[in-house]
């Protein structure tokens, strides 16, 4: 039987189960403990993405609690991360390399946390793991069975959170590339091969159709089945701009439905740079910021715009000092918050279950603090180091080449989606990039070093051929 045992997956599944039990039932902050009274009350509000209130919903009515969610999250990432690299090598060193991804402290601090982020990056490495292998030739049941795999990863990723569409748009346009491969016809050959410039509009236009599409389906479908109340989540962006503006200038454009006082002392007093919090939520009502949950948002907007064309370079002063934050390039100050401890005190009788592992691992993530481990701007650096490696990999990847600069390419866009979109300096906000950029660094490093490996066995010995090619290598120069 331990012959038949695939031991290095098999450790990866002990991994990931150690993992959730140390975490069990899962870190919750207040914005995670906040879906579950709503949940409870049945009055759910678009302020939160909907996809992880309804997986707690699904997982508590089965009488399991918010432990699942966590299980599924750690486990999609874990054997996705493990499927990626082992694509690239042998089982032994995929099993290694995915160690290393899981118990990097910048990636375990969230792993065990009950947020939307963990499920966007869920889904995602599972959605480009599929397209990795849908470039192996196979049986075509198989290949359809991953095609839906593919495609259904990315659309629940999309709806996720709403700015995952920097990353999925992509890896739907290499999944309608890798679909228009399989067809057949003269007729659709020919279209797809008139020349670069035609297939590459073609594929992008489907590409985004299909991406857009798929989100706006699921998330109507995530609105059908919890009918939330309509909150409008961006105005405490639009409002923190405005206010930071306000500020700057001297001047004030915020209404007075959504700031009765109408002082800008009274902003002063409360304002709080990369943080928008304190002037939302804090203090006395008439003297800061006020949500309006529901009703027209148009004022909000009109404000934005006013201020933002009157005085740009003021606008575009505040975001760069939050993504400048967010990236952890301010070393006066620490990162913001890289991981979550425990669960916050709460009347829902959520706590921790096993306090001594999770002390265990809190403590070595505690080790790990206020150094570059924790500045998201290290893994750019990372995740561009392992595009290069790619491009000078010695032997043709093909599709797979192109799937990775796909993922490579989503993760800077998804970064810098966040110039525009940065509510505060959170690491939690980059989570998904600083993941996907240690498993792209991983898979890269698992190549050569399986390369390396085949060149140092003798010619003469039984070698599986690497990915891409139907013979092994003798020489790779």
């Amino acid at each position: 039987m331990l012959k038949r045992l695939h031991l290095p997956i098999f450790s990866v599944v002990l991994l990931c189960a150690a993992i959730t039990f140390a975490f069990d039932p899962g870190h919750m902050d207040a914005d995670a403990l906040e879906m579950l009274r709503l949940m409870r009350s049945g009055q759910y509000r678009d302020w939160y993405p909907l996809l992880l209130p309804l997986l707690l919903k699904i997982s508590i009515a089965l009488r399991i609690g918010p432990v699942a969610v966590l299980a599924l999250q750690v486990f999609a990432i874990g054997l996705s991360t493990y499927a990626i690299l082992a694509f690239f090598s042998t089982p032994l060193i995929a099993s290694i390399g995915c160690y290393c991804v899981l118990l990097c402290p910048a990636v375990l601090g969230y792993l065990g946390a009950i947020t939307s982020h963990a499920i966007l990056t869920a889904s995602l490495l599972c959605g480009f793991a599929s397209l990795i292998y849908l470039t192996k030739p196979m049986p075509d049941k198989q290949r359809i069975g991953l095609f839906f795999v593919s495609f259904a990863a990315l659309s629940i990723s999309s709806v996720a959170r709403v700015n995952a569409l920097t990353f999925t748009v992509l890896g739907f346009c290499i999944w309608v590339l890798l679909l228009a491969k399989q067809f057949q016809r003269p007729s659709v050959a020919r279209l797809f091969h008139s020349g670069k410039i035609v297939r590459l509009v073609l594929i992008s236009i489907a590409g985004c159709t299909i991406a857009l599409t798929a989100t706006a389906l699921g998330n109507n479908f995530l609105s059908f089945l919890l009918h939330p109340i309509r909150t409008g989540p961006v105005q405490g962006l639009v409002l923190y701009d405005v206010v930071t503006i306000s500020l700057r200038a001297n001047r004030l454009f915020v209404d007075r439905q959504h700031f009765p006082s109408q002082n800008l002392d009274d902003l002063r007093r409360i304002y709080v740079k990369n943080n928008p919090d304190p002037l939302l939520f804090r203090g006395d009502p008439k003297k800061r910021l006020q949500v309006i949950l529901t009703g027209d948002q148009s004022e909000v907007w009109r404000a934005w715009r006013g201020c933002v064309a009157m005085y740009p370079g003021y606008y575009v002063t505040e975001r760069w000092q939050l993504l400048r934050g967010l990236l952890g390039l301010d070393f006066r100050v620490p990162p913001a918050v890289p991981y979550h401890p425990g669960i916050d005190a709460n009347s829902l009788g959520y706590y921790i279950v096993h306090p001594a592992a999770d002390a265990f691992v809190v403590s070595y993530l505690k080790d790990f603090e206020n150094t570059l481990v924790d500045r998201p701007f290290v893994y750019l650096i990372l995740l561009l180091l392992a595009v290069t490696a790619i491009v000078k990999l010695p032997y043709q990847l093909g599709d797979v080449r192109l799937i990775l600069f796909a993922f490579a390419a989503g993760n800077i866009l998804f970064v810098a989606g966040h110039f525009v979109a940065t509510p505060s300096t959170l690491l939690r906000y980059l989570w998904p990039s600083i993941v996907s950029s240690m498993v792209l660094c991983a898979a890269t490093a698992a190549a050569y070093v399986s390369l390396a490996l085949r060149r140092s066995v003798p010619a003469k010995a039984a070698i599986a051929p690497l990915p891409g090619r139907s013979t092994p290598v003798a020489d790779a120069s």
